[in-house]
């Protein structure tokens, strides 16, 4: 969870299809920015950059999952002890990584 004003409750989803990921922008009120341009829905290709709100998350894909590496400004600093968690405010300057594995049929971010 991307915990944000600019975030909706339900943005976008990505889903595993036929072994490639798509992202769906699932909000009508915040869009879903993937290499500068608004989309709807469209396949992840490795190294795309996402946009939403004020959060970037760059897509790579990994032996039996896709890792999302989130982050919400420049400074790149690791987030200790990872596992799944809402993202806050004060993970200003943090990097976050998060893998979907294989078989996950859909995400919320």
């Amino acid at each position: 969870m991307l915990n944000n004003r600019a975030v909706s409750r339900t943005h976008a989803g990505i889903r595993e299809i036929n072994g490639e990921y798509w992202i769906f922008n699932l909000s009508e009120s915040n869009g879903t920015v993937l290499k500068g341009w608004l989309v709807d829905k469209t396949p992840l290709l490795d190294n795309d950059v996402i946009q939403i709100g004020p959060y970037t998350l760059l897509a790579n894909y990994v032996p039996g999952a896709l890792s999302l590496t989130v982050q919400m400004d420049a400074e790149i600093q690791p987030v200790d002890g990872g596992g799944a968690r809402m993202l806050f405010e004060e993970d200003l300057g943090k990097t976050v990584i998060v893998q979907i594995p294989a078989g996950v049929k859909k995400y919320n971010a």
